[in-house]
């Protein structure tokens, strides 16, 4: 069902019979006596008049979304955009929209448990520790849910970048006077919210500062492509 039959909810409420009248029914009730109604999220009463009314004719039901807000809904509709494109379209998901209706349920129901698997953050580690102790001085991008990019290059040259599976890649993206790639990428695993480092083949770095590390890594384990 496309969003341009919500406007024939009420020809179909007819067609299902008692029970989609029923929920159209408590939705009116709670339009005229607001003070009787207590919406849930962002679901008003005559959405979920529509929604079960929808299940009914289709014969589709999908378990609600883990979401708690607009944000956390709308994360997961981008990613199933950007992801999922054709998808998107075939089902008609909007990038922005409610959290817990028929279209993102159905997205989640079938992509859902992928999502999840991306923001799931091993114990051992802990990306948001890597944010508390870069400082104040450099900032993270944390728009992939599963990596952190520290935005700032390090000596001015190497850009870096923490996995949630413990992995840590510097990688020489120039500097404003020399673009040219001259070093060969740094790799290692990183611990304690990234106050150790440990570089493949190379030093271990111990610093209460991430940046520091940082620094030190780039100074003794750079060498030329």
């Amino acid at each position: 069902m496309t969003k341009g039959q919500k406007a024939l909810v009420w020809t179909l409420s007819i067609a299902v019979g008692g029970v989609a009248t029923y929920f159209i029914y408590k939705a009116i009730k709670c339009k005229i006596n607001p003070a009787k109604c207590t919406p849930e999220g962002e679901e008003t009463l005559l959405d979920s008049a529509i929604e079960k009314t929808k299940e009914v004719v289709t014969g589709e039901s999908y378990a609600s979304t883990p979401f708690k807000s607009k944000a956390e809904g709308d994360a997961f509709r981008a990613w199933i955009n950007d992801t999922y494109p054709d998808y998107a379209r075939e089902i008609d998901l909007d990038r922005a929209g409610k959290f817990n209706n028929s279209y993102i349920k159905k997205a989640f129901a079938k992509y859902g448990e992928q999502y999840l698997a991306l923001s799931r953050k091993p114990k051992a580690f802990g990306l948001v520790d890597i944010q508390t102790n870069l400082g104040n001085n450099y900032i993270a991008d944390v728009s992939k849910p599963d990596r952190i990019y520290v935005k700032s290059k390090i000596r001015d040259r190497f850009k870096t970048v923490f996995f949630n599976n413990g992995r840590v890649h510097l990688n020489d993206e120039g500097s404003s006077s020399d673009p040219s790639r001259l070093y060969a990428p740094i790799k290692g695993n990183w611990y304690e919210g990234g106050k150790k480092i440990k570089i493949d083949g190379g030093g271990t770095y111990l610093n209460s500062s991430v940046i520091k590390n940082l620094n030190d890594i780039v100074s003794a384990e750079k060498t030329y492509r």
